[in-house]
């Protein structure tokens, strides 16, 4: 059992990894056109109100997608050993 619990853990780490790449790639792909917008003055205001909703929107998805994750791996575990994980 222990080999199926280091199993389930490191599936989970590298799909927390793997998350963590791809939100950053996202992350700097979705800046692209507000960095072009704020350089016209009067978008600018608008531009940084919708950056900053944007982010927290992008933070938003990828901190489900760690925390199903995260579930998935506590469900395997108790469900390998039998015993609650948490």
């Amino acid at each position: 059992m222990a080999t199926t619990t280091t199993l389930a853990a490191f599936i989970h780490d590298t799909i927390d990894e793997v998350t963590t790449t791809v939100e950053r790639v996202h992350r700097s792909i979705a800046e692209l056109p507000f960095d072009a917008i704020g350089q016209v003055p009067p978008l600018r205001s608008a531009a940084d109100e919708v950056r900053s909703l944007q982010g927290r929107s992008i933070g938003a998805v990828y901190a489900l997608v760690r925390r199903i994750n995260r579930e998935v791996q506590h469900v395997v575990t108790e469900l390998v050993t039998g015993a609650p994980t948490r």
